[in-house]
């Protein structure tokens, strides 16, 4: 259930489409759901389209047609997110290679990076890509407990599952995760 200041930011909007609510509302979800978008598209500039994006869909949502209770604020922008960052890789059909991202002035490798550092970012880097190889489920369900600190209560909110939904989901995972590993 959503905090009282919240449904009281979401009743502004859905009546009277109080810009200032929403633009409340957006400051306190915006740091948290960008770490989310970043971690699934490659640029810094990706990611901030499409969190405009989501947000202009949430607007759109809430004051239009679809004003039944919104219950989970945060589980319906988390739901818009997984849907434009699908939208993004389809109509997104060019690739990038390493001499264009240089060229771009993108930093490859820092040079003054320590060996352990390295280690750790390969050991990341590595898993990131086995993630790519899960289904989209599993992949959500492991980036939001690991790499963005989520406790299983959160992630179900955001995933608009039940808790133990999301226990057997991390488990299950976490299984296939090993096996590609």
């Amino acid at each position: 259930m959503l905090d009282t200041s919240e449904q009281i930011l979401l009743f502004k909007i859905r009546k009277f489409r109080d810009q200032v609510a929403f633009t409340r509302l957006f400051e306190t979800h915006k740091k948290e759901l960008y770490r989310f978008v970043r971690s699934k598209v490659p640029t810094a500039e990706d990611a901030d389209d499409l969190i405009q994006t989501v947000f202009m869909r949430a607007w759109v949502y809430i004051t239009t047609a679809h004003q039944k209770e919104t219950h989970h604020f945060r589980g319906l922008i988390y739901h818009m997110s997984r849907n434009a960052i699908a939208d993004h890789y389809r109509q997104r059909k060019e690739t990038f290679s390493v001499e264009a991202m240089e060229e771009a002035g993108d930093d490859i490798a820092d040079k003054k990076q320590t060996t352990e550092s390295v280690h750790a970012q390969i050991d990341v880097s590595l898993i990131k890509e086995k993630l790519n190889v899960l289904k989209p489920e599993y992949r959500d369900v492991l980036t939001l407990r690991y790499f963005e600190g989520f406790d299983v209560a959160d992630i179900a909110i955001r995933l608009e599952k039940t808790e133990n939904n999301v226990r057997v989901l991390l488990h299950r995972a976490r299984k296939e995760l090993q096996t590609h590993l």
